[in-house]
């Protein structure tokens, strides 16, 4: 559980995203494209938000890059030219591995991610705990599992 804990926090890897990700906008402490991205308040250094906070708390309420005094209500969400540039990054789906050919803008990952036919779902067939793509579990079931119920 702890290593999907860990997942959520950490920025996307630029290797999963269709074309070259400008190196200046990702975070300043992953060094990945940002998740929930937030600003410095004075010079726009640029974090995840888990990030930020996670050092805000532990270590001390400044900008780990410029030193200036920050606070995560000083924080900024990014607005106008950089909002519309994260959002429309094409990034491959979290279910790559498993197949899915799509590269979706950032902005739409979480509800591709959530519908996709290639997210792993596990067999409902008792006995059977076989993990298969979402879009082929009706034929497994129906027609492939071990201990689907003869007709």
């Amino acid at each position: 559980m702890a290593a999907r804990w860990e997942d959520d926090l950490q920025g996307y890897d630029v290797s999963r995203f269709r074309g070259e990700v400008n190196e200046d906008l990702l975070c300043s402490i992953c060094q990945e494209v940002p998740k929930d991205p937030r600003l410095c308040q004075h010079k726009d250094h640029i974090f995840c938000f888990a990030h930020i906070s996670r050092h805000l708390v532990q270590n001390s309420q400044t900008c780990p890059v410029c030193r200036d005094p920050l606070t995560q209500k000083t924080l900024r969400r990014p607005t106008g030219f950089l909002k519309n540039y994260w959002e429309g990054l094409k990034i491959k789906c979290d279910h790559h591995e498993r197949k899915c050919p799509d590269f979706v803008r950032l902005e739409h990952l979480p509800r591709h991610v959530e519908e996709c036919g290639y997210a792993p779902v596990m067999c409902r067939n008792e006995g059977c705990d076989t993990e298969v793509n979402k879009k082929d579990i009706e034929n497994h079931e129906k027609y492939l599992c071990q201990f689907r119920i003869a007709k």
